[in-house]
């Protein structure tokens, strides 16, 4: 099954940042819809019912639509983005326990860009055997660099004139954690999934031991499992793995796509097809050292922030991600993805749609905002 997450901003009536991200949540509430609460006040996140990857498509489009129609009556308006196209914008972080600890942590700038950032996060079940559960985790870092670009809609262009697809990876990669010793670093890919568990508790004694140094013990507000950086988690509890590389995104119908072909990709390892990553690694990046590999995907993923589908290599990996992932899908799953697909041979994602827009940030925002509607009218209107 999959389980999204997923962030959208608030805005007001009149295409500005808003605050009030809480009459939202409350209102949703009333109705029993999981959207909570974010470290911003000007963000809303829904959880969305697990389920089939059609079942998800259908519960993100009823979710969604009715969402907006609470945001809309209270004269607000949300939309799914990686970040507020207002880079000046200054959100109103919520006070608890962890967010102090965390802004102790991180710095209270750092912390401010951590309460910009809006993600889509799936969830996937992971195979209770353990030799194919570290098998699926290694594959959920290995499409970072897919993720990555096909989500891309944050574009920026710092004073050194250096141009980002994706300004919410980098800037919460290597900015935000600037300081910590393992700032942008990816996980490894693992033989064993003893081995994966030990090392996530050796970086965790890091990670403690450093937030002592910045004044906080944040082992009162974490485990080994949700603490440290990284594009993976896994919820022993459920036995799940969650992919946290993605943006928020206004096409709705591309971030479940993407996550569907993850889903793919996953089923097809659980099935016994390419159950050993060596395969499938040697399939996406010609190698087969692990040293390699790694440095290649890390690579990849600081280029996929960067140049996106401008990347031929991007591009070409994340080709071969979605021929792979297709394979694991039915054909009626196939027969949805479309989205996906036509970004990467047009070589467009939404960070140069968003790059070609004329206007000032509100303008981008409603045009944005009519992208996003008409994105979930057309699922309604063509899945249901």
């Amino acid at each position: 099954m999959i389980g999204p997450e997923l962030e959208l901003l608030v805005l007001d009536e009149n295409y500005q940042e808003s605050h009030r991200a809480d009459e939202i949540i409350q209102n949703c509430q009333n109705e029993g819809l999981k959207v909570v609460t974010e470290c911003s006040k000007s963000i809303v996140e829904i959880n969305f019912k697990p389920g089939e990857p059609k079942e998800t498509l259908d519960e993100m489009a009823r979710t969604l639509s009715r969402v907006n129609d609470i945001a809309r009556e209270s004269g607000l308006r949300v939309l799914p983005i990686e970040m507020p196209l207002n880079y000046n914008f200054v959100p109103i972080i919520r006070q608890s326990p962890r967010y102090d600890a965390k802004k102790k942590l991180l710095g209270e700038d750092r912390f401010t860009i951590s309460g910009k950032v809006m993600g889509f996060h799936s969830h996937y079940d992971l195979n209770p055997n353990d030799n194919i559960k570290i098998e699926q985790i290694n594959f959920l870092t290995l499409v970072d660099p897919f993720a990555i670009a096909i989500s891309a809609c944050s574009p920026y262009k710092t004073s050194g004139g250096e141009s980002f697809d994706s300004w919410r990876t980098h800037s919460y990669r290597y900015i935000v954690h600037e300081e910590f010793p393992f700032q942008g670093d990816l996980q490894k890919f693992h033989q064993s999934y003893d081995s994966y568990l030990r090392e996530l508790e050796t970086e965790y004694v890091r990670f403690v031991e450093f937030s002592k140094t910045k004044g906080t013990n944040f082992e009162d507000h974490s485990t080994p499992f949700n603490s440290i950086w990284g594009p993976v988690r896994i919820n022993l509890d459920y036995s799940t793995g969650e992919l946290r590389s993605m943006g928020s995104n206004p096409n709705i119908k591309l971030l479940w796509e993407a996550a569907t072909l993850i889903y793919g990709g996953l089923h097809l390892i659980e099935s016994g097809h390419a159950r050993d990553n060596s395969s499938l690694i040697k399939y996406l990046l010609n190698t087969n050292n692990p040293k390699d590999s790694f440095e290649m995907i890390q690579s990849l993923s600081v280029d996929a922030a960067r140049y996106g589908f401008s990347s031929e290599a991007v591009t070409n990996f994340c080709t071969k991600v979605v021929d792979f992932c297709k394979i694991g899908l039915t054909d009626e799953e196939n027969g949805l993805i479309s989205e996906v697909e036509n970004a990467i041979y047009n070589r467009r994602n939404m960070a140069n749609t968003i790059s070609g827009m004329k206007g000032n940030p509100q303008s981008k925002y409603q045009q944005l905002i009519q992208i996003y509607e008409s994105t979930l009218a057309d699922i309604s209107r063509q899945y249901k």
